[in-house]
């Protein structure tokens, strides 16, 4: 009998043991970012430059479940060879050549953010960029968020405006800010103000710049509208259709702009040409851009884009009137499951000359780890990233090597030539990156 009462004990459902309290994971364990490194050389028959650059980047939390999280990011540049005391023009002459000094370092942004210290409040301080306005805006300064209704979201910010190639700040200021509704369903209507306070070089600027835009979607079409006026005048108006037809392989972009007054040197937030003091003058352009995928192998791409300027006679350098026609023949692992190809034929139409040209690319993975590409294009219009200059007729080729190490960690060697109507240049970088 006892030994069937030690049964009976022992069979019975016995209740799972408590939970363990869930611990919090270590503040560095949500830190995630990467490291770049890259060497470049450039030259031509008369002169030779070198660069080391540095590029940090790095998130900690999760802005939609952590009360606060930030990121970060930021450039170290190294030049190993350049006389920074050279008087005088140099072909490889940039806006960090104006520190006069070997290395540099630019801070993109630094910020944190708190999310829901009240109800529906969203708070970011630091360095920050301002994408949301018509005008992507870096500041020194607070942005806040409160959503009023699930309908409506209120923004403002204020600080100073960030311009890394201007010595002092003194005299600057931005504040401004948003309302955003969604008043139907796939709608959308945001109103926007900026105020910005810029004292530099070239003068003090106050500028008042206003926004409108208005979306709404229907079916596969997502269309919309932006307008902005700069004090009392219009300043420029973007009209724009876009369909995802997912089920045909089918997306196409249409876009028409058009810029109401020259575009000139306002402070620097609102008109990055202020840095080499070139107007824009007003101008219509029209862009349409489709792709069509034939097969899981086969694919175009089309694009027609076409600008005109409202006064002929104000065609100059940034100025230029023009129409591109090009269409893309791409294969995806064809001819072989280790190679892809694409050819580009483009059709250039000026006011001056009408011509044809072509380009294209070839992707090889030579093994697992290892891609290989070989690449040619051609632009008619170029504006370089470093100096700023405008560049006609560019034709570069390049051959580019990656090797992936692990899921983190690759390197990749580059070279391009290219010829334009200054020079031909050579350009050689190698890098790696690792992620953490």
């Amino acid at each position: 009998m006892t030994i069937l009462v030690v049964l009976a004990w022992a069979l019975q459902e016995v209740p799972p043991p408590a939970p363990l309290p869930e611990i919090p994971p270590n503040w560095l364990e949500t830190v995630h970012g990467q490291y770049r490194l890259l060497y470049r050389s450039r030259w031509t028959s008369d002169d030779f430059d070198s660069d080391l650059f540095n590029f940090v980047s790095a998130t900690a939390g999760d802005p939609d479940k952590d009360p606060w999280s930030g990121a970060a990011s930021g450039r170290f540049q190294s030049d190993l060879d350049g006389d920074t005391s050279s008087e005088g023009f140099s072909t490889f002459d940039s806006v960090s050549d104006s520190y006069k000094k070997a290395m540099t370092a630019q801070l993109h942004y630094a910020y944190l953010d708190f999310t829901n210290p009240s109800p529906g409040v969203r708070v970011r301080a630091g360095r920050q960029i301002l994408d949301e306005m018509p005008e992507a805006l870096p500041i020194d300064g607070g942005r806040i968020l409160f959503e009023a209704s699930p309908q409506v979201v209120i923004g403002a910010f204020g600080g100073l405006p960030v311009n890394s190639f201007e010595s002092s700040a003194d005299g600057d200021a931005t504040y401004g800010g948003w309302i955003e509704t969604r008043p139907w369903t796939r709608g959308r209507a945001r109103l926007e103000y900026l105020h910005l306070k810029d004292e530099n070089t070239f003068g003090l600027f106050r500028d008042d710049l206003f926004g409108l835009s208005v979306e709404h979607g229907e079916g596969d079409w997502l269309i919309g509208g932006r307008a902005t006026g700069l004090e009392s005048d219009a300043r420029d108006l973007l009209l724009r259709g876009s369909l995802t037809d997912a089920a045909a392989g089918l997306t196409l972009d249409v876009r028409a702009y058009y810029l109401f007054e020259q575009k000139q040197a306002h402070s620097y937030g609102l008109d990055a040409y202020v840095v080499f003091l070139v107007p824009v003058e007003p101008y219509y352009q029209l862009s349409v851009a489709a792709s069509k995928e034939l097969s899981e192998v086969f694919g175009l791409d089309a694009a027609i884009s076409a600008r005109q300027l409202e006064n002929e006679s104000d065609e100059a350098d940034y100025n230029h009137e023009f129409a591109r026609w090009s269409l893309t023949a791409r294969s995806s692992k064809w001819p072989t499951k280790d190679l892809s190809v694409s050819l580009t034929g483009d059709f250039w139409q000026t006011e001056d000359d009408d011509f044809w040209t072509a380009g294209g690319a070839v992707t090889w993975q030579i093994a697992e780890q290892v891609k290989a590409v070989i690449s040619s294009s051609y632009s008619l219009y170029s504006i370089d990233g470093l100096t700023g200059e405008e560049r006609d007729r560019v034709r570069s080729l390049t051959v580019a090597l990656r090797w992936r190490a692990r899921d983190d960690l690759y390197a990749d060697v580059r070279y391009t030539a290219e010829e334009n109507d200054i020079d031909t240049f050579s350009i050689f970088d190698i890098g790696a990156r690792y992620a953490f």
